[in-house]
């Protein structure tokens, strides 16, 4: 399976477009084409059907009808943008994406790919704009743009920064590596002063792309940065642990339907409830997401994990005596 950074994504797609002249419109209606066949199964969609389809979205804003010479090129945008294969099957002319591809394709292109997919079902349908609530992004979204580009050509940005525990404001020099969103807020993984760190852009008071190339460190991988980290809290003095919790088996569901981590695993079942392990650094990160759990979890291992959630509790408990 590819691993991609976020800004290699980007960066693929900003070629595609200057290359074919793609615009955020014709983007967008590559990404419902996609979703429309993907959602059709393995089973297949035939064209008049996607036709049907495009003039029930895209009808009301006087869009042209779907041609199968349109049709065709949107194929060839697809396969640059998403890496994903349309085929036809000749014995019914029905169009299909492997399932199996979608399932072990890339999160990231399919993050994007659901992203359009919803922004053209909205733009299609001004009723549903007041019907549908996302989750709202604090700040330093501006930012995104400028980084993209910087971490495309390998230029140092400076920034003007402030810690939340810290009343003054910090200009650093950094050389942005890679992005990662974790709830709600985007941070940037960057060499600064000789050490990969990480900053989140809603605490960037202002940046600047400078003229200044760098080169990133030719063994980091954004994916084997947080392969033992929960959140986004890397601390390479904490050495990682064989992490059990217990849940009763409702929240066990939920557990299992969103995985903590990607080396979570069941190591226990009952009619009671169910263990989960991981192997993580155990990090406030960690800490926070088992708090949150409240009493329908149990940390069994590490002791020193158990002790510090335990402390924590307590020290919840006295804050209402």
């Amino acid at each position: 399976m590819r691993s991609f950074t976020l800004c290699k994504i980007f960066a693929q797609l900003f070629t595609t477009f200057v290359k074919n002249k793609i615009t955020m419109d014709k983007f967008t209606k590559c990404a419902w084409i996609t979703r429309t066949i993907i959602n059709a199964g393995n089973g297949g969609i035939t064209l008049k059907d996607i036709q049907q389809k495009w003039d029930n979205a895209f009808g009301q804003d006087g869009e042209k009808e779907l041609k199968r010479r349109s049709f065709e090129n949107y194929k060839v945008y697809i396969a640059s943008m998403f890496g994903i294969d349309i085929q036809c099957n000749k014995s019914d002319n029905t169009y299909f994406v492997e399932q199996e591809n979608i399932a072990t394709g890339d999160s990231l292109a399919m993050w994007l790919l659901n992203s359009f997919s919803m922004q053209a079902k909205l733009s299609a349908n001004i009723a549903l704009r007041e019907r549908v609530l996302f989750e709202v992004i604090p700040g330093g979204t501006k930012y995104l743009e400028p980084l993209l580009h910087a971490i495309q050509e390998s230029l140092c940005v400076e920034i003007s920064y402030e810690k939340y525990w810290e009343e003054r404001v910090v200009v650093r020099r950094i050389c942005p590596y890679a992005l990662k969103q974790y709830r709600q807020r985007w941070y940037v993984i960057a060499e600064s002063d000789e050490y990969v760190k990480i900053f989140a852009l809603d605490r960037i008071k202002d940046l600047q792309v400078t003229e200044q190339t760098f080169k990133i460190t030719s063994d980091f991988n954004i994916n084997e940065y947080f392969s033992e980290d929960y959140g986004i809290i890397h601390d390479q003095r904490i050495t990682p642990e064989l992490v059990k919790i217990r849940f009763n088996n409702e929240q066990a569901k939920y557990v299992n339907s969103l995985p903590w981590h990607e080396s979570q695993r069941v190591v226990e079942k009952n009619e009671d409830y169910t263990t989960f392990a991981w192997n993580l650094r155990c990090t406030l990160d960690l800490v926070q997401q088992i708090l949150s759990m409240g009493a329908t979890a149990e940390v069994l291992e590490p002791a020193g994990l158990r002790s510090w959630v335990l402390e924590e509790m307590k020290q919840a408990v006295m804050n209402y005596k």
